[in-house]
């Protein structure tokens, strides 16, 4: 990992999405425990399953055409708003439309982080990468509902999704400067 640039890129993407994401879920969840309960969680999770659905659908295509390094970094800078709204939100429907558009953005991103890491591993490496990149984008997420809960808990509801928001431009900042690195050449 110390030696290779691109998949630096792909621990750093994968594990500061992961962890927001997981943040912004339980911020969400601590949002509509009050005011919509199971059934208004259940809308949102509907909403965000199937735009995550046709995303992945979608996710092939648009990497063709647009290519690895503008996709990721287009996809790192359009999940600033939603995680933004989120913060503005807590309705139900304002929450489903967010993260509905945080999962359709992210899967064709995810092609290009997983294709990457892939392509850069030797094959003799792919199981020790795998785990690492595994543990590591896990243990991003599994801190991130206590980092949910005491945001919400001292700062409000809004404290969640405005850190992750500001987190997701600082990626897409850093994912600009190096989304070259994503194949020698550039190439997707």
């Amino acid at each position: 990992m110390r030696s290779a640039p691109r998949l630096r890129l792909v621990l750093v993407w994968t594990t500061t999405v992961n962890a927001a994401l997981a943040a912004l879920y339980f911020s969400a969840l601590f949002a509509l425990q009050d005011d919509g309960g199971p059934v208004a969680m259940g809308l949102v999770l509907g909403v965000s399953g199937g735009a995550g659905l046709a995303g992945a659908l979608a996710a092939p295509a648009v990497v063709r055409r647009a290519g690895a390094a503008p996709t990721l970094v287009a996809v790192t800078w359009l999940t600033v708003p939603p995680a933004a709204g989120l913060a503005l939100t807590d309705s139900p429907w304002g929450l489903g439309l967010c993260f509905g558009a945080f999962c359709l953005l992210l899967a064709p991103a995810t092609v290009v982080v997983q294709s990457a890491a892939i392509a850069e591993t030797p094959h003799h490496l792919q199981a020790r990468t795998g785990a690492l990149l595994a543990t590591a984008v896990v243990g991003a997420g599994a801190g991130s509902p206590v980092a949910a809960g005491a945001l919400t808990t001292h700062a409000g509801p809004a404290a969640t999704p405005a850190v992750c928001a500001l987190a997701l431009m600082f990626l897409a900042l850093f994912t600009g400067l190096r989304a070259g690195r994503l194949r020698p050449g550039g190439r997707p």
